[in-house]
């Protein structure tokens, strides 16, 4: 089978490669973001290591050649700060925006309705992935750490700002669907860490 030479300038070919990176950025995961974290931390242990950089060898299908680029570890780790805004925008981005309901108890032990309005991830981990937005208490929008999710106790709480007491909260049975995906996506991007 012969080859076929497709011409194309620079600029369609920059125009191709953003396509395809908001296509993939657009299919993200709790898996495919683990890579950015997974990354992350293989360049500073390879850096501990005394590996200052990886050496890649890329080949021209084009016309044969081969040529190698040395990445530094720094660089890995820069970029991985600087991807993770816009891949968690990505990957959650059926979830930003929702509002779930909750329900806890004021501190006399009446029923609460708390609603809350995702934004972002903050803290990711098993003990304490913290969720940023905005937080309605008994329909007073009140200011506060964001709600915690515990996943080795599987516990949500509600940290009031500049105090020390955590509302224990039960997801509604109405957003409960897509709070459990929301929850999923972000268990699955913490089982995909490199131990």
């Amino acid at each position: 089978m012969a080859k076929k030479v497709i011409k194309i300038t620079e600029g369609e070919l920059a125009e191709m490669i953003k396509d395809i990176t908001l296509k993939s950025l657009n299919e993200m995961d709790g898996a495919t973001y683990a890579r950015i974290y997974n990354a992350s931390h293989r360049a500073k242990q390879d850096n501990q290591k005394g590996i200052l950089s990886k050496t890649y060898t890329i080949r021209n299908i084009n016309n044969g050649t081969t040529r190698t680029k040395a990445v530094n570890n720094d660089d890995i780790m820069a970029r991985a700060r600087s991807m993770q805004t816009t891949a968690q925008q990505h990957w959650l981005k059926d979830y930003i925006g929702q509002t779930f309901k909750f329900y806890g108890e004021d501190r006399m032990g009446l029923i609460a309705d708390i609603l809350f309005t995702f934004e972002k991830v903050t803290k990711l981990d098993e003990k304490k992935t913290i969720l940023v937005g905005t937080v309605t208490f008994n329909e007073t929008q009140i200011s506060g750490d964001g709600i915690i999710i515990d996943f080795t106790k599987n516990r949500i709480l509600y940290h009031e700002h500049g105090n020390r007491y955590a509302y224990k909260l039960e997801v509604d049975n109405r957003t409960a669907p897509q709070w459990n995906k929301l929850t999923e996506q972000l268990k699955m991007a913490l089982e995909h860490r490199d131990s």
